[in-house]
């Protein structure tokens, strides 16, 4: 049988979680659809009883409608109870003969309900072993459903484990379960447990082997990190990155890729800069070289990578790392391992200009004999003694007549010192040589702590952040409107734009404007136009794109109300998280599996032998380096004026 089956199509009620935006309109649908099924005259048809089985597992969620009142509520939940009756008598008389047929009957939309029901109504307990074996063989996207499935797993654990071993799309199963991130709605992947480790062994070198391995796998296999169930050892994952690369250039043989680059220049303008994005995949900075070279102290030539080239922004969190929950869906698309950071085209983007921004900056402070380590060593050695009286700072420079191995090397060691420098100021108010020389371990970013006891804040309620996607995110269901149509990306920028009245939003929605209005998020103006609270969504506004605010530079009401409710966590360390997961990801392999890992490769000795690429490699820590300075210069000025420590 081929697994392209061409099925019908059916449309009717589907439950994906309770927690789904989907949820009320589907309550709507099934209040429409449950008396015509209740009414329609047996025999029914495949897709009949799993529509059947989703509205019963709708109403289980216990969710109801506002408009809904609880006797109606009642009635309803008594009519889905009913439906049950059907189901039971279906799977008594269920024709096993006829189980292919009725199997690729089933409409798409519910092909993993199929399975669902199959495993709850204990129909792997009935189903003869042939039968189900001759599916599995001939339908490969069958052992994704049924892995998911652990009393089906359970059942026939040899089965399955004897046609991974013989199926190409095992070692993805494998990869999928072990080292891929998934959702959090996501069922888990049951692996059966007569498939041991050598087997997984030979399952994934068979893969890597096999005439046409997805380099998305072997790119988990290269980076994903080592766990108990699956031994990827270091002769696999090289296998895993020769075979990789070789797919790679012989794609790039074909000339079939995309140019993309970033273009900085340097020329007397009468902005501080000008962007040119009309070619998005090669945009163009061009920056006042005329400011720079009429200004040359190093207090402004310093302050550039502020207000020049917005390494951080007014509340100065750093503009590097990506926001998970604000980028864009091009980055949930394709596999991402269990301990991935989220990526995307843009952050890529960005992380691209920042760095030729910064090796541009370097040289054009060389044509005045000065460079970017000039600039940090006289903030470390200098600035903080003289403005705040901060003895004791030190940086190491590296020699220019230096190779880019040695710069690079001698970067992560400074980085090391300067935050363990800084993390004895902040305890002791006092450098003790003796004691920086004696300690060994060096403290993690996250631990970092700042002068100011209530410096950062974190949204840990799960309504508000439901509330804030509501309004912010571009898979709101408020984001479309009959008269509006999909002009506008979010609910928020509507609501700014348009005179919106409840009357302008369909059933399902107002399911939605009304906990709004009942949480004081919106309101009636005196002529019936919704108006949203400014206070109230400025906070959720700066969380959702930001996933912190700076709570000192916040004195709001609403803010402070929400920390004494326990709705916003409180911390106190020199990075926010964003900021220390950003670094962890650049510099390390603690916590993500796909970063560049400069520190770790530099100090342990496994950097490549490129020169070109060390050059690349010292100017990413460099900038690491200013974006450490930027955090400290903060600390130290707030301190003096404003957190009073």
């Amino acid at each position: 049988m081929s697994s392209n089956i061409l099925r019908p199509d059916y449309d009717g009620v589907i439950f994906y979680s309770a927690s789904d935006l989907s949820t009320g309109s589907s309550l709507k649908a099934a209040e429409d659809r449950i008396d015509i099924l209740l009414s329609l005259n047996s025999p029914f048809n495949i897709n009949h009883i799993l529509e059947f089985h989703n509205i019963i597992k709708l109403f289980e969620t216990n969710v109801k409608l506002e408009a809904w009142s609880s006797d109606y509520y009642a009635e309803l939940k008594r009519k889905a109870n009913k439906l049950k009756e059907h189901i039971g008598r279906y799977v008594s008389n269920f024709d096993y003969n006829r189980f292919h047929d009725t199997y690729n009957a089933t409409t798409t939309l519910y092909v993993s309900s199929f399975w669902d029901m199959f495993e709850h109504y204990g129909m792997q307990n009935t189903i003869p072993v042939d039968t189900f074996k001759s599916l599995l063989y001939a339908d490969k996207r069958v052992l994704h459903h049924v892995l998911r499935r652990k009393k089906i797993v359970s059942k026939f654990d040899q089965l399955i484990s004897n046609y991974m071993v013989i199926n190409n799309k095992g070692a993805e199963v494998l990869i999928n379960a072990y080292l891929v991130k998934h959702e959090s709605n996501n069922k888990s992947y049951y692996i059966p447990n007569s498939l041991t480790i050598d087997k997984k062994t030979s399952i994934i070198n068979s893969y890597i082997e096999s005439e046409n391995p997805n380099t998305n796998y072997l790119e988990m296999i290269i980076k994903g990190k080592k766990c108990s169930q699956l031994a990827l050892n270091d002769r696999i994952r090289l296998a895993a990155k020769k075979k990789y690369n070789k797919i790679i250039e012989a794609v790039c043989s074909m000339n079939t890729g995309l140019k993309i680059g970033v273009n900085v220049v340097f020329k007397p303008i009468d902005e501080l800069v000008t962007i040119d994005d009309k070619d998005c995949f090669e945009p163009r900075f061009t920056f006042n070289s005329s400011w720079i070279e009429e200004n040359l102290d190093f207090p402004t030539l310093m302050n550039n990578f502020i207000h020049m080239f917005g390494f951080v922004d007014k509340f100065y969190r750093s503009s590097f790392p990506n926001n998970a929950r604000a980028c864009s869906l091009e980055s949930f698309v394709g596999l991402k391992s269990l301990n991935a950071y989220p990526v995307d085209a843009a952050f890529e983007m960005r992380k691209m200009i920042s760095t030729v921004i910064i090796m541009a900056y370097d040289a054009k402070l060389l044509e005045h004999n000065l460079r970017i380590e000039d600039l940090i060593e006289w903030f470390f050695q200098t600035y903080l003694m003289e403005e705040f009286n901060a003895k004791g700072f030190t940086y190491n420079s590296t020699s220019q007549s230096a190779t880019y191995l040695e710069k690079a090397r001698l970067l992560c060691s400074e980085i090391d010192s300067i935050i363990k420098q800084f993390s004895f100021f902040v305890t002791d108010k006092v450098i003790d040589q003796d004691l920086l020389e004696m300690s060994s371990s060096t403290p993690l970013f996250s631990q970092i702590k700042s002068f100011c006891n209530r410096k950062y804040g974190y949204l840990v309620d799960e309504e508000l952040q439901r509330i804030s996607k509501i309004f912010f995110s571009d898979q709101s269901a408020l984001n479309y409107t009959d008269r509006t149509g999909d002009e506008y990306c979010t609910f928020y920028e509507m609501l700014c734009n348009e005179r919106l009245i409840y009357d302008d939003f369909a059933n399902y929605q107002q399911a939605i404007i009304d906990s709004l209005l009942s949480n004081d998020f919106l309101a009636y103006s005196s002529c019936g136009i919704l108006k949203f609270s400014k206070e109230r969504l400025a906070v959720l506004r700066d969380f959702f794109y930001n996933n912190v605010i700076c709570l000192t530079y916040y004195d709001l009401p609403y803010v402070n109300k929400l920390i004494e409710q326990g709705k916003i966590k409180v911390e106190n360390t020199l990075f926010s998280r964003p900021e220390y997961e950003y670094l962890d990801y650049m510099l390390n392999d603690q916590s993500f599996d796909n970063g560049d890992q400069l520190r770790n490769r530099y100090i342990h000795g496994s950097n490549t032998q490129s020169e070109e690429q060390h050059k690349q490699d010292y100017y990413k820590l460099l900038k690491i380096i200013i974006l450490i300075v930027l955090k400290i210069n903060e600390e130290f000025c707030r301190a003096d004026d404003t957190w009073g420590n």
